[in-house]
């Protein structure tokens, strides 16, 4: 959703699919099974620290990302990114240092849209609305180029050293 917003759907045009499994335990079948077709990967997701059965989970998928396992890894790597501790912890940074009222955002689209900031729906509005107001997704960004690096998209930076996927767009429609 932050890929959508930010780079206007150009990374479905080079490929690129962003799929929602419905939580940290339903990656790894996906993950086999689109690698046992040749179909690059590069799973992403939350080390929910503290909830100690999470542990399991993210040394599983540490495991098939070929990484060392640790129970609350976090970051943005070659193979995979995670979240610490949640996605929308990281979307509330964002948003608060562009200057944006993180909670009067959050509940007024929590309000109009009826549902819970773990919604995909209310996450998308959020990240849709804050980025009209200029915010930018640097960790979602740092995701987006290592996606475009391992399908062997060109990376091109602009003049602000943000990422575009689409490299006839122009500059001013990615440093906004």
């Amino acid at each position: 959703m932050v890929a959508r917003c930010r780079y206007k759907g150009s990374l479905e045009a080079h490929g690129i699919v962003i799929i929602s499994v419905g939580g940290n335990g339903n990656i790894e079948k996906p993950l086999v099974v689109f690698r046992s077709f040749g179909i690059k990967v590069y799973p992403v997701w939350d080390n929910d620290k503290p909830n100690a059965q999470a542990c399991s989970t993210n040394r599983k998928l540490l495991r098939l990302c070929g990484s060392e396992e640790e129970d609350w890894p976090e970051g943005i790597h070659d193979t995979h990114a995670i979240f610490s501790p949640k996605l929308e912890a990281i979307i509330e940074d964002d948003v608060r240092q562009a200057g944006i009222d993180w909670t009067a955002l959050r509940d007024e689209v929590c309000n109009q849209i009826g549902g819970e900031l773990k919604s995909h729906a209310v996450v998308s509005e959020i990240v849709k609305r804050a980025h009209e107001q200029r915010c930018q997704f640097p960790f979602a960004s740092q995701i987006i180029e290592r996606v475009m690096t391992l399908t062997g998209i060109p990376v091109q930076l602009t003049a602000s050293g943000s990422t575009p996927a689409d490299p006839a767009a122009s500059t001013e429609e990615h440093t906004q």
